[in-house]
């Protein structure tokens, strides 16, 4: 679909055959013709013209689906994000495998069992059994990835692989060790059997840790996408792993596209639903539970439904587009509360990616993707000369 600036007329028509689209139809009450564009044409060039007002693929379009999960009624978190709308076009590969790092995985569950992978390990009690003792895992793995239309309890986002890889306890304690240890064999394990995997981490702490820091570059390195929670101590103060430049931080919003108010804010990606959220809990339970955690595990299970459809994107694109397709929330543009804004499923999966027609490679923009690091940098930075003034102040005092 061409849709023009001006009328249709004869000489238009030798412009687009010049470029070798082949005009089939016109919508004249929209300035819109039907045309067949060759292989090696790309809707981008199309656009370069100021004549063209746009160019876009013929989109497929069906009744929206609605699983028959009976208690899909009470998760308002995917239809917030139209993931109905976007379970037209996509439900979910089993190629794409998510890593949920926390305190487990209840993966007998008869919601969770479907999609889970062995593989995972406990970095508490050092053994191959990665069962959830605490709810918090069993919960965000549904939310990601809880069996859709299969006429039980929850539909989870993305139809894909889960793991886990028990990095805490039974009261949600661990170490930097256990995190560590749990990013480097999600990593070996996944980019070993699957054409690509994403960490979930839904946790953190406030101490920069060298040792989590090359964990997760190492993941970033090999190709993995990192989401993790912003934290929920209403602080700027500098939170990890989400602050960490290679990784999305989240935030989380209720059901009115309000902030959760014990929110972490500063070094922002995107926000998420994350307030009331029903979802798996232990043995075959179900319930409620709020959080950033529950914001991260939406965005993970978004970002795994896109790379099951283009599983030749990078990490970076992803990230791009997550954040170039979210609804803005807050101030205009990009904020320390919202980041980029709340994620759209459906807005996503049908986000122009360049790749269309013609094979282009996106072009990334990385300030984008690094502005809310590049804000918590500077805030950083302002903390420390005020810190260095005041401890002068006090000596000269002294």
């Amino acid at each position: 679909m061409v849709g023009l600036t001006e009328p249709m007329s004869a000489e238009i028509e030798g412009r687009l055959e010049k470029m070798g689209v082949e005009v089939v139809g016109e919508i004249r009450e929209l300035n819109v013709v039907v045309a067949k564009v060759p292989e090696y044409q790309s809707t981008a060039a199309l656009e370069k013209e100021d004549w063209i007002d746009y160019a876009e693929p013929v989109y497929t379009t069906s009744v929206e689906f609605i699983p028959n999960d009976p208690f899909f009624g009470l998760q308002w978190g995917p239809t917030k994000i139209q993931a109905p709308e976007a379970w037209n076009i996509a439900t979910g590969n089993r190629r794409v495998l998510v890593a949920v790092l926390d305190t487990g995985v209840s993966y007998t569950h008869p919601d969770i069992a479907p999609n889970y992978v062995l593989g995972g390990y406990d970095w508490v009690n050092m053994d191959n059994d990665p069962s959830d003792d605490n709810g918090h895992g069993t919960q965000c793995a549904g939310i990601i990835a809880a069996a859709l239309d299969n006429g039980l309890g929850i539909a989870g986002l993305a139809q894909v692989s889960l793991m886990a890889e028990k990095s805490l306890d039974s009261v949600g304690a661990g170490t930097t060790l256990s995190a560590a240890q749990a990013i480097v064999h999600a990593v070996d394990f996944g980019t070993a059997n699957y054409d690509r995997v994403i960490l979930s981490c839904s946790w953190g702490f406030y101490v920069d840790s060298s040792l989590v820091r090359n964990a997760i570059q190492y993941a970033y390195s090999r190709g993995c996408l990192i989401v993790a929670s912003a934290g929920n101590d209403a602080t700027s103060q500098p939170h990890y792993p989400s602050g960490y430049a290679e990784v999305i931080s989240v935030s989380a919003t209720d059901i009115d596209d309000n902030p959760y108010a014990s929110n972490n804010f500063g070094k922002m990606d995107l926000s998420a639903p994350g307030v009331d959220i029903y979802s798996t809990f232990l043995g075959s339970g179900y319930g409620y539970r709020t959080g950033t955690s529950m914001a991260a595990a939406h965005t993970s299970g978004l970002a795994a439904l896109f790379w099951s459809r283009h599983t030749s994107y990078s990490q970076d694109e992803i990230r791009f587009l997550m954040q170039s397709s979210s609804e803005d929330l807050g101030s205009p543009g990009w904020d320390p509360y919202f980041g980029h804004g709340r994620i759209n499923a459906l807005r996503l999966l049908q986000a122009r990616t360049g790749r269309i027609v013609g094979g282009e490679t996106l072009e990334v923009d990385k300030l984008r993707i690094l502005s809310p690091y590049l804000y918590f940098l500077a805030g950083l930075a302002v903390a420390s000369l005020v810190f260095q003034r005041n401890l002068t102040l006090r000596q000269v005092s002294h």
